[in-house]
């Protein structure tokens, strides 16, 4: 919990360096605030934790981007080589209505470019962030640089 209160209090810093287990903490008590925020969201639609769950996702969005280029930092990496996975993965997700739209029939008929539009946006959609969420994965698992990079010295705890 300390790792993870720590990247709350970091928001907003890019500078510096995030060990593997300062990283993966945060990652996994967001992941199950979120989770448990979801599943009591979708027992009781009606107690307005579907807006709590986003209004949360919101607000530890900035924090996880900071220790996400802070890691980066660790492995030796700039914070736009942490871009340039995360980038195409919002854009893929902001896809998704466009996908919708080109979906709806005309008159009762999904006309040919529609369809041709909803495959390759569907294709870019899926498969997309699925690649680059298994390079992610890899990067983000590396160990760190023992000594000391352009990014200052090691974290002190691995």
């Amino acid at each position: 919990m300390k790792y993870y209160l720590k990247c709350l209090k970091k928001y907003a810093d890019l500078s510096g360096r995030a060990s593997r287990r300062e990283y993966w903490h945060f990652f996994k008590i967001n992941f199950l605030i979120t989770m448990i925020l979801g599943v009591i969201a979708r027992i009781n639609p009606n107690a307005g934790l579907g807006m709590i769950s986003l209004v949360y996702s919101i607000a530890v969005l900035l924090p996880g981007l900071s220790v996400g280029v802070r890691r980066f930092h660790d492995i030796g990496r700039s914070g736009m080589s942490f871009a340039c996975y995360v980038v195409p993965m919002f854009i893929c997700i902001l896809l998704i209505p466009v996908i919708e739209w080109a979906t709806i029939p005309i008159n009762g008929i999904v006309n040919a470019s529609n369809q041709d539009i909803f495959i390759l946006l569907g294709i870019t959609v899926l498969i997309l962030p699925l690649i680059l969420g298994i390079m992610l994965l890899i990067v983000l698992a590396r160990r760190g640089d023992q000594e000391d990079n352009k990014y200052g010295a090691p974290p002190f705890e691995r």
